[in-house]
């Protein structure tokens, strides 16, 4: 993305879906932070015809041409099962806003649930920040804010896979472009306005431990806190249902962060399970300098693998269930809430309680599960990546930091019950994939020593017991039997699955 303008030239005679609005405070989910502002809804788009590395000079004429009006979350190219929609291509989304307050106190956030996959975010002419990644929340201050007047949000997002990008873009052998699944591009998730009042939450961890089904259960806490005005003694407190929680204070100085950790043993707790999902009202507030709270459901159970065989709550799991996309016919990767009670709605009508993904899921789509009782195989897109590729330390430290951030956006839903390293790697895997299974399975249990780690594989026959594997507590198996030979034609005849 090297050269990228600085600044971006915005139409002044805009359509009228362009006009400012002001953002109303709510939330499409009930867990995160209590003071956010929804930004979904009407944005304009425009697609760029030549995909411009640099092409920001194409945005500088002041006609309103090009321009269409688009409801977000939105995928560019909903409907387009082409080569080139699989390609990816680069979109302009843009939006007019007022700030909910002009108070000069307060700092603003920008937060986004999911974009596919490089952004590149400009507010009133000036470039804020880059990311790349999909299907995780991300977030940026907003800097050079106008307070009284309109602002001018514009995201510039490009959908072109790279071959170092999570999943990565290949071809098929025709020549056409892949990538595993379809490539959906633009703003797929919720958009929020954040407010901070001197003092920030940016994440809450509250992860139950369960020493047995008829045990009382210890709760823990892991609460950051930013301070954006000058150092403060900062207190930070919870309830978990009824019980009070106190996480003590400390002094946070100006412009740094503190976690703030703790504990609470809950008596006789309500287990959370499939055919009995029970949820407990969770409240984080922090105070000193300002005030800044988060709001949660959760539930306290245990997941645990003995003997090779996989518990819930201290009782043996036969999972069943299936496999999906967060898909929809209409809107592509930016499924609405309807479409994700459809899925849920559907396991449930099947027996089911188990879904596996390719992905992190939606932040909604984690809520309906907590409270219908389905268990989610969390999983970031470290799929089908070549050893010679898993060996580079950037494709390394893109995947653990997609791991790192899904459990910090996830790990709060009962709903998860494991974190899957990735997908369809080597099947008999060298040093590139020793490597990595050991540097994330370090990452998942230090971060959440509650869940086991997980690893999709191909069920080829011919590869054998592989000791790499010892780094993995789940193995989920992809039987492909009679669907193509694979090596040595070990999986052609669908006679030998058992």
């Amino acid at each position: 993305m090297a050269g990228i303008l600085a600044t971006v030239a915005l139409s002044a005679a805009a359509p009228a879906a362009a006009r400012a609005n002001t953002p109303r405070k709510g939330a499409v989910t009930y867990s995160g932070p209590t003071d956010r502002y929804l930004m979904n809804g009407s944005w304009l788009l425009r697609l760029d015809p030549r995909n411009h590395g640099i092409g920001l000079g194409y945005f500088r004429q002041r006609s309103s041409r090009g321009w269409s009006r688009v409801t977000v979350p939105n995928a560019w190219n909903a409907g387009r099962f082409t080569a080139a929609s699989m390609a990816g291509g680069i979109a302009w989304y843009r939006k007019d806003f007022r700030l909910p307050s002009k108070s000069s106190r307060l700092n603003w956030i920008l937060h986004f649930e999911s974009v596919r996959y490089n952004a590149i975010v400009f507010l009133n002419g000036r470039r804020l920040t880059e990311h790349d990644g999909a299907w995780l929340p991300w977030e940026t201050e907003l800097r050079g804010l106008t307070r009284k007047g309109v602002n001018h949000l514009v995201v510039r997002v490009d959908n072109r896979p790279g071959t170092r990008d999570l999943p990565p873009s290949r071809t098929t052998l025709v020549g056409q472009p892949n990538g595993g699944w379809w490539n959906w591009g633009g703003l797929l998730g919720d958009v929020y306005l954040r407010r901070v009042d001197g003092i920030d939450i940016p994440s809450v961890q509250v992860l139950p431990k369960l020493p047995c089904r008829e045990c009382d259960a210890t709760v823990d806490y892991r609460v950051t806190v930013r301070n954006y005005g000058r150092g403060h003694r900062v207190r930070v407190s919870s309830r978990f249902g009824d019980l009070p929680v106190s996480l003590g204070s400390k002094t946070v100085g100006a412009g740094r962060s503190a976690v703030f950790t703790g504990s609470v043993k809950v008596a006789k707790p309500r287990l959370w399970s499939p055919p009995s999902p029970n949820l407990y009202d969770v409240s984080v507030d922090a105070s000193g300098g300002g005030r800044s709270g988060w709001r949660i459901e959760t539930g306290i159970r245990s997941v645990s693998v003995v003997g090779g065989r996989l518990f819930l709550n201290g009782r043996p799991m036969r999972p069943l269930g299936g496999f999906f996309h967060q898909d929809s016919p209409a809107r592509a990767g930016a499924a609405d809430p309807a479409r994700m009670q459809l899925v849920i709605d559907r396991l449930k009508s099947i027996g089911g309680s188990v879904l596996r993904t390719h992905y992190p899921l939606d932040p909604y789509f984690h809520q309906l599960a907590d409270s219908a009782g389905v268990l989610v195989w969390s999983e970031v897109p470290v799929f089908q990546i070549g050893s010679t590729a898993l060996a580079l330390s950037d494709v390394r430290a893109t995947a653990l930091r997609l791991m790192r951030d899904d459990i910090l956006a996830n790990g709060n839903h009962p709903s998860v019950f494991t974190w899957s390293m990735g997908n369809e790697l080597n099947a008999q895997p060298t040093s590139a994939e020793i490597g990595y299974f050991r540097r994330q399975s370090s990452l998942i249990r230090r971060l959440d020593p509650t869940r086991p780690v997980s690893l999709a594989i191909q069920g080829y026959p011919l590869a054998g017991c592989q000791p790499a594997y010892d780094y993995v507590q789940l193995l989920g198996v992809n039987s492909y039997f009679g669907w193509y030979p694979g090596p040595s034609g070990s999986i052609a005849d669908r006679s030998q699955l058992s």
